[in-house]
């Protein structure tokens, strides 16, 4: 499907300013679809209000998104989403419940939770013992200065090597109130 139809009723970040951009959600799309991916499943931590869910079940054969509660107000997610039949709804706390160990084939994580730098650094470590990890794909890299040091310190580490840069660029004032200190997002791949 056309990106821009998966898009048509789904807000912007400027207009809604906690969720992804739709620039972000573009970039995704289309990184993703040019690797013809279709047949890999993702994990997506952080579903909030399930807009980029939507996008990750066009690109992916099973999206297993995990958030602590249902999305506020509850219901909506799969609200937004009651036309997904490859949508799987998890609601744990991710610190205290080892996800990886139900999600053992996927390819792909999409990290958009905790935005400190604990909490970042054991995303990227728990994703990293997916045995197919391919990519991790990384929100508010730019807007929250711990998420983007938790990546270059994986990065430094050799954990992860930086592919793509994402969303809107740095200075952009996507976030009302707030401008990007750097990209909105960024593609890593597994280094194992």
């Amino acid at each position: 499907m056309n990106i821009e139809k998966i898009l048509k009723d789904i807000p912007d970040k400027r207009e809604w300013k906690t969720i992804t951009s739709l620039k972000l959600k573009r970039d995704i799309y289309n990184f993703f679809n040019e690797r013809d991916l279709h047949e890999a499943s993702i994990v997506e931590l952080g579903t909030h209000h399930g807009h980029t869910t939507r996008v990750l079940s066009f690109l992916f054969k099973e999206v297993v998104t995990y958030d602590i509660e249902d999305s506020d107000p509850p219901g909506f997610s799969k609200k937004l989403n009651k036309d997904r039949d490859n949508i799987l709804y998890r609601y744990q706390d991710i610190y205290q419940f080892p996800w990886w160990e139900e999600c053992g084939e996927t390819q792909v994580v999409f990290i958009d939770t905790i935005h400190k730098y604990d909490e970042v650094c054991m995303d990227i470590n728990n994703s990293l013992k997916l045995e197919n990890l391919e990519y991790i794909i990384f929100d508010d890299y730019g807007m929250f200065p711990e998420v983007k040091r938790a990546v270059r310190n994986a990065v430094r580490d050799e954990k992860l090597i930086p592919v793509k840069y994402i969303g809107e660029k740095p200075g952009s004032d996507c976030r009302p109130g707030t401008l990007l200190q750097d990209w909105e997002g960024i593609i890593c791949k597994s280094v194992s």
